[in-house]
C-alpha cells in the first residue's frame, strides 16, 4: 500500500481477506472462489485483482494475515498473574483462537497445492507453536510446577491438541474443548512435580 492510498482502500483489501479467510475455514483452499469472495466482500472481481495479483497471492497473504492475528492474541494473554489467571487466561486465548477460525484456515491453508501458500501457513503454524509454548511455560511457571518431561514436548502435545481441536471446532454451545483442556492439565500437573 502506498501512503497516498484512495479512501477505503484498506478497508476493501480487508474485507478481501476476510471472506477468502472464512471460504478457506470453511471449506479448505480448493474451495475459494473469487467471485463468492467479491460477492462477500461487497467488491468486484477485478478489486481483487487490483489487491492480489493472482489467488496464490491472496492465499498467501490470508495466511500472512491470519498469523498477524494470532501473534495479537497472544500477545495479549501474557501477564497472569497467579496460577487462577494463568489457567483462566490459557483457556480464555484457546476459545479465542478456536472461535476467530485463524488456526483452522492455517491448517487448511498448510495442505495448498502451492508451495507458497503452503510455506506461509505453516510458518504461521510454527508460530502458534512457539505461542504455545509461552502459555505453557507460563502456566507451569504460576503452578510453580516442573514437568517430568521436557516442556518443548509438552508444549508440542497442547499444540497438537489445540490444532485437532481446531480441525473438529464444533459451534457455541455444542462444546467438548474445554473438558478436553481441563483433562489436558489434569494429566499435565499429574506429570509434574
Amino acid at each position: 500500500m502506498n501512503p497516498g492510498a484512495v479512501p477505503g482502500e484498506r478497508e476493501n483489501r480487508e474485507g478481501i481477506l476476510e471472506a477468502t479467510r472464512r471460504q478457506v475455514e470453511r471449506g479448505g483452499w480448493g474451495a475459494v472462489s473469487l467471485g463468492r469472495v467479491a460477492t462477500q466482500a461487497g467488491v468486484s472481481k477485478a478489486l481483487i485483482h487490483y489487491h492480489f495479483s493472482d489467488k496464490q497471492r491472496l492465499l498467501s497473504a490470508v495466511a500472512v494475515e491470519c498469523i498477524r492475528r494470532i501473534e495479537n492474541r497472544g500477545a495479549a494473554v501474557a501477564g497472569a498473574s497467579s496460577s487462577e489467571d494463568a489457567l483462566a487466561a490459557f483457556w480464555n486465548w484457546l476459545q479465542e483462537e478456536l472461535d476467530q477460525g485463524d488456526m483452522r484456515a492455517l491448517l487448511q491453508l498448510a495442505r495448498a497445492e502451492d508451495d507458497k501458500v503452503q510455506e506461509h501457513a505453516k510458518i504461521g503454524l510454527a508460530k502458534f507453536r512457539a505461542l504455545v509454548r509461552v502459555q505453557v511455560e507460563h502456566v507451569l511457571e504460576m503452578l510453580e510446577l516442573s514437568p517430568r518431561i521436557p516442556v518443548v514436548l509438552l508444549a508440542e502435545v497442547v499444540a497438537t491438541l489445540v490444532e485437532g481441536l481446531a480441525v473438529r471446532h464444533d459451534p457455541p454451545g455444542t462444546r467438548e474443548e474445554r473438558s478436553v483442556v481441563d483433562a489436558l492439565w489434569l494429566s499435565v500437573i499429574a506429570l509434574a512435580e
